[in-house]
């Protein structure tokens, strides 16, 4: 389903998704949402989570707009991960737009 910007009507949901402190990499903060339309109302919510050591890494939640409250699955795993010491991404990484190439993201 694709809408025409102008059409859109913005409503408050209020909490959507929540961190799972129970995984290692997502302690805290579920920031920089970005979507991704998988198929009709439904997409995929890139994120960036904390972990203990406050460094960022990049996962999903997936929902369907028409039942915006209602989380179909998350990642157990970060899809993105902070690089090793001394790379530009040693402390973190965020996921500020998401592109499809052929099958990948």
């Amino acid at each position: 389903m694709t809408i025409p910007a102008k059409s859109w009507v913005w409503e408050k949901q209020g909490l959507i998704f929540r961190p799972d402190a129970s995984r290692p990499w997502m302690r805290t903060h579920a920031a920089v949402p970005t979507p991704m339309q998988i198929e009709g109302s439904r997409y995929r919510i890139y994120f960036s989570s904390r972990d203990d050591a406050n460094h960022s890494h990049v996962g999903f939640f997936d929902l369907d707009l028409d039942q915006p409250t209602r989380v179909l699955a998350s990642s157990a795993d970060p899809v993105l991960a902070p690089g090793p010491i001394g790379c530009y991404d040693a402390d973190g990484i965020y996921a500020e737009s998401a592109v499809r190439h052929g099958d990948q993201v």
